[in-house]
């Protein structure tokens, strides 16, 4: 189902703004440095007013240690990043983040004469389609463009996060039950948060239903037979612990 919550719980949206802004003023050198106690740390010796939530930070530090390196690959390397374009009303891009090995791996693959992709996003969709069944068009944007989408996602995903610390009580470490249950029985279900496309982080199996604990935050998810490509539906936001299930058309 569409999120109600995600994309605009406006009283937290400001202070998770300022935190992504703190985030990427710093070198991608002391992102790969940091954890949630030096994150603390650097936001109350550096960032004067603006308060510290007490929240899950380090699989958020993760993600943008990540994405970071990405980032920094495609500008070294003048390639384009890739994005998922959704045919929303409006049209909805969404970012997608592949670990540095993999680019890595390709990247050397391409400087061979065996190389047969037209261009990088080609190259990309193919091992991204060897994992996944994503609805819509894998487009190639610039560095800038994929980085600005993808503070958007984040500073939704950290903002459902601050909500459910001032209003639930959750702190860091704090997680909640969330059950997926999918049309096809034994499949292999997966998740992504919502702001960029990781595939491969396992959920739970066999189905149905499936269930874990996740920390707050805004997720979708995806399912499929182990070994097969999974069904992952993008368009479908679940903001956690406002929501605790899921249902998947597979």
């Amino acid at each position: 189902m569409k999120s109600g919550v995600s994309f605009g719980v406006q009283d937290y949206r400001e202070e998770a703004s300022l935190l992504v802004s703190a985030l990427f003023d710093l070198q991608l050198s002391q992102v790969e440095r940091l954890d949630h106690a030096k994150w603390r740390l650097h936001v109350e010796n550096n960032r004067k007013g603006v308060s510290f939530p007490d929240i899950e930070w380090n699989d958020i530090l993760d993600e943008v240690r990540r994405y970071r390196q990405q980032l920094d690959f495609s500008e070294r390397h003048d390639l384009p990043m890739m994005c998922i374009e959704l045919s929303e009303d409006p049209p909805l891009h969404i970012p997608v983040s592949i670990d540095f090995d993999i680019l890595n791996n390709l990247l050397n693959q391409r400087k061979t004469p065996l190389w047969a992709f037209p261009n990088w996003i080609s190259a990309l969709e193919a091992w991204l389609k060897q994992r996944a069944s994503i609805r819509g068009n894998m487009i190639g944007y610039s560095v800038i463009d994929a980085l600005s989408l993808f503070k958007n996602g984040l500073i939704n995903f950290i903002t459902v996060r601050i909500e459910a610390w001032k209003k639930r009580g959750a702190s860091h470490g704090s997680t909640y039950p969330f059950e997926v249950s999918t049309k096809t029985h034994g499949l292999r279900v997966y998740w992504t948060s919502a702001a960029a496309c990781r595939v491969g982080n396992v959920f739970g199996w066999p189905t149905t239903p499936v269930s874990r604990k996740l920390p707050p935050g805004t997720y979708c998810f995806g399912a499929g037979r182990p070994g097969v490509a999974a069904h992952y539906e993008m368009t479908a936001y679940y903001d956690v612990p406002a929501q605790n299930r899921a249902y998947l058309d597979v």
